[in-house]
């Protein structure tokens, strides 16, 4: 799956939005998703730690 939008990323898991596009390397996946956190564009669970099973979700 080739997300296009944050729309697509709702409901992934951290993991899986990270296999989302293999040919690019992970630091820049890694990179764009935590900026989109920052943003508030995508919301993540910070009570816990980071791993592969944190949800994301978009804001209501």
């Amino acid at each position: 799956m080739k997300p296009g939008t944050v729309q697509d990323l709702d409901g992934l898991t951290l993991g899986e939005a990270l296999k989302c596009l293999p040919d690019e390397p992970i630091q820049h996946i890694k990179s764009s998703l935590l900026h989109l956190v920052w943003r508030q564009e995508l919301l993540i669970d910070l009570s816990a730690p980071l791993s592969g099973r944190t949800e994301l979700r978009r804001p209501a």
